[in-house]
């Protein structure tokens, strides 16, 4: 049975000149990611962070930034982009400086896009929707720093299969599109227009499960298909395999043990960080974290076998959201 976990929960602290804590991130210092759950009945969200090195909760709630928002995508620099579900207004917000970035006006035809993408620390690089429609991509894409903020791109790629994307990164300055078929889509950003490639691969026998998931990660210079699998019809907890991409030959090669490393990992978005995990502490190396619902699990690529972790019987249902987050403490 899984340790049980502590609960940190700052108390208000009213003064007139600063935020009050209760209002702000946890005050941690960390390389690797902590899981962001955002909870409770409507208006009475709280926000609670759960650092796995500490083994605690922290609890706040963060009215500003959060409430009626939704996460679309996090990043390994700590930038969140959000979308308000009332307005359907995006923005770009960072947890640790409190920095926010309103985002023009993109046209979709839906509530939200398929994909989002930050290609880079704000303000340099830009922000990238995409839209799967029929047999096409839309993309739609403005620039976070220089004249063109309020600008949108907007270019349509025709005689694509339809829901061809299992997973997308931004990798080498590039942003890569994993497709059902296991090919790669190779989109570039020059000036105001895409460049568009393929890249047809090698797909090895194992990526065949019937109920699969599967996301790209950019990790020591490497990109990283982590790919999860089960047979079972009722249980949802994956067994994992990770592949490197050799470019050389265009082929996804098995990577049997990532070393002192773990990787954390989100189906919803199919999204994933790897960062260390230095020996002796709480993360365990060469393994897989993932959140499922009400627990948290994590997969060890060398056993071949997960553990699960309840959450802390305070968080207040329904658990709206849960992320793994990046956040660093430079600014506080």
């Amino acid at each position: 049975m899984a340790p049980d976990h502590q609960i940190v929960d700052k108390e208000t602290i009213d003064q007139s000149d600063q935020r009050p804590l209760f209002s702000l991130p946890p005050f941690i210092s960390q390389a690797h990611p902590c899981l962001f759950l955002s909870h409770g009945k409507q208006g009475e969200e709280r926000q609670t962070f759960f650092s796995i090195s500490q083994d605690q909760y922290y609890s706040r709630r963060l009215p500003h930034e959060m409430e009626n928002k939704r996460i679309l995508c996090t990043s390994s620099f700590g930038w969140l982009v959000l979308m308000d579900d009332i307005n359907h207004n995006y923005s770009l917000v960072n947890l640790d400086s409190f920095a926010k970035i309103q985002l023009p006006c993109f046209d979709f035809d839906m509530d939200s896009p398929d994909s989002v993408l930050v290609t880079a620390t704000p303000p340099r690089g830009h922000i990238v929707f995409i839209k799967e429609h029929l047999e096409k991509l839309i993309f739609q894409f403005c620039h976070l720093g220089g004249s063109d903020d309020e600008e949108v791109f907007t270019q349509t790629f025709d005689n694509i299969e339809a829901t061809c994307i299992r997973s997308r990164v931004v990798f080498s300055g590039s942003i890569f599109l994993l497709k059902w078929n296991w090919s790669l889509l190779i989109c570039d950003i020059v000036g105001s227009a895409i460049q568009f490639s393929e890249l047809v691969v090698q797909v090895p026998w194992m990526l065949s499960a019937p109920r699969s998931n599967c996301c790209l990660i950019e990790h020591l210079g490497e990109m990283l298909l982590v790919y999860g699998h089960t047979f079972h019809m009722v249980s949802w907890h994956y067994a994992f395999n990770v592949f490197r991409f050799d470019f050389s030959t265009r082929a996804w090669v098995e990577v049997m043990d990532i070393g002192d490393y773990a990787i954390f990992i989100d189906h919803e978005i199919q999204q994933g960080i790897c960062c260390s995990a230095p020996t002796g502490g709480l993360i365990r190396a060469n393994s897989i974290y993932y959140e499922d619902g009400e627990e948290y699990c994590v997969f060890d690529l060398e056993e071949r076998s997960t553990t699960t972790y309840l959450h802390s019987p305070t968080l207040t249902a329904p658990i709206c959201h849960h992320k793994w987050i990046m956040l660093s403490t430079n600014n506080h």
